[in-house]
């Protein structure tokens, strides 16, 4: 890795493009030397709806994360979310036959191979990740790493992840015009996942819930691996548009509000601030209004109770139960920001919760503290880290823009 080399991203959201720039400093921390933002009208739950809106507001952010950063970018690391993304379970099979029974690299490349050709993709599907779970060898279940292992037979278990290949090639020529390229293609909450959930979390079952404009990712970890992923058409932006509304005003001005006075539930608020009158001006842009503090809030929970409760429904159709988690849930995307969120998700779940952080980063605080540019920022360290590895092996070199063995491996071995 050159010294201090340093690496872009983007994490293109539902309402905004975040844009990081970040080198690894002689200490092992990442420090991001400059961050943008842009309002994103072209882009609506991880898909183009605008080519020309969707490559200006992401060249504006980038734009401004570069005159930020004092450094220029030509590729970067791209974050994919949304509901065209979809994951599934696989598993592959592989017969040595060498006289050297020996397990190598490649083999363990050649069983995810076989694990990811019985995966059933339509022609419009492409895949992004096919992540290791497990691996078995001559009948020994349980084995994290098989490379150096004497066997005849080898098995693994796959989490793999795909998405829209219309959607992937829509975005790539959106940046493109921007005049930039895709270093690589990254589902974004997975590379949050590597910053936000720890190992411990992981091994104990834990469930990282990230919370986005217009859509909710969900990732499942027990035994210290990832057993499942989802997106969940519904976010954060859904509670402003909901006040928007109920208050009669513009959604921006909702989401100012919500902001300002929103909390999770009603019992959060303090004597006398349930009768807390709030003032605003109208959807005709003159017209005053107000509206009593716990009739705001009831307009929240119930949408708050709406994605607690689709979130636990998905988690229990996927066979999970919560009492498997004993880590609890992990809460992260832009309406973690909402006070009380992660209690009220305690008590909607029955189970422990708290607020996702990216921890290990330096930089101005209001980015590396700003959810909004967290799975941005997760992407440098996806890269960092990977790149990092020294003294552990490291399975499947291989990688192109839209397909890779997995980072993730270099984490869990």
């Amino acid at each position: 890795m050159p010294k201090h080399e340093i690496v872009g991203s983007v994490d293109i959201g539902s309402n905004h493009v975040a844009c990081v720039i970040g080198r690894l400093t002689d200490s092992g921390i990442i420090e991001v030397l400059g961050g943008g933002r842009s309002e994103c009208s072209g882009i609506k739950n991880g898909v183009v709806t605008s080519m020309k809106e969707a490559s200006d507001d992401i060249k504006n952010a980038i734009e401004t994360a570069e005159e930020n950063a004092g450094a220029d970018l030509r590729k970067m690391y791209v974050a994919l979310r949304g509901s065209h993304i979809e994951s599934h379970s696989s598993h592959g099979t592989l017969g040595i036959s060498r006289t050297d029974k020996e397990i190598t690299t490649e083999d363990v490349e050649g069983v995810i191979d076989n694990a990811k050709m019985n995966i059933r993709l339509s022609h419009d599907r492409e895949i992004v990740h096919a992540i290791p779970q497990s691996f078995t060898v001559n009948g020994q279940a349980g084995v994290t790493n098989p490379v150096g292992m004497d066997g005849s037979h080898l098995e693994v278990n796959v989490h793999v992840v795909t998405a829209s290949c219309v959607h992937m090639n829509t975005l790539q020529k959106a940046i493109a015009r921007g005049g930039f390229e895709i270093t690589e293609f990254v589902y974004g909450i997975l590379a949050l996942g590597e910053s936000v959930v720890t190992q411990e979390e992981k091994e104990l079952g834990c469930l990282l819930i990230d919370i986005g404009g217009y859509s909710t990712g969900l990732v499942i970890y027990q035994s210290g691996h990832i057993q499942a992923s989802r997106e969940m058409e519904l976010g954060g932006d859904f509670i402003s548009k909901d006040l928007a509304h109920n208050l009669r005003t513009k959604i921006q001005t909702a989401a100012q509000i919500k902001e300002k006075y929103g909390v999770a539930e009603k019992k959060l608020l303090k004597n006398g601030e349930s009768n807390q009158k709030i003032e605003y001006i109208s959807l005709d842009g003159k017209t005053m209004r107000d509206i009593k503090r716990h009739e705001l809030v009831h307009v929240i929970e119930a949408r708050v109770d709406q994605i607690a409760t689709l979130a636990s429904d998905t988690i229990v159709k996927d066979g999970y139960s919560f009492d498997l988690f004993s880590a609890g849930v992990i809460i992260t995307g832009g309406a973690s920001q909402l006070k009380g969120i992660d209690a009220y998700f305690e008590d909607a779940l029955k189970t422990i919760a708290r607020i996702g952080n990216v921890n290990d980063v330096e930089g101005e605080a209001s980015i590396v503290n700003n959810p909004s540019y967290y799975t941005a920022i997760s992407l440098l360290k996806y890269h960092f880290g990977d790149l990092r590895q020294t003294t552990k092996q490291r399975v499947g070199a291989k990688k192109s823009i839209l397909s890779s063995l997995t980072k993730w491996w270099d984490e869990t071995f």
